[in-house]
């Protein structure tokens, strides 16, 4: 997929006012929450995140959704260069 430099992604975290319809869930919805990583390769192919080696560049927690009542969301814009450490390299 290509996707233009400067584009944005918006992530939105779960919460009642963005579930349209009715859930059947065993768990209480103040107890759902998500989070969403960046990771190595190594982690990617694993399935899995080791959390002690977290460093700023590598295996971090980009997005953290643990409070499911308040409206939360993460933009991300795709740019060759970041002085975050979020870069997007074309066709990587």
């Amino acid at each position: 997929m290509k996707v233009p430099p400067h584009s944005k992604l918006y992530i939105v975290c779960p919460n009642p006012a963005t579930v349209l319809t009715e859930q059947d869930s065993s768990i209480p919805m103040e107890q759902l929450y998500e989070n969403m990583w960046i990771v190595d390769k190594y982690e990617y192919d694993a399935c899995r995140v080791n959390t002690s080696m977290s460093t700023f560049l590598s295996n971090r927690n980009l997005l953290r959704c643990d409070t499911p009542f308040e409206l939360k969301y993460f933009e991300m814009v795709f740019r060759p260069n970041s002085m975050w450490g979020l870069e997007f390299q074309p066709g990587r």
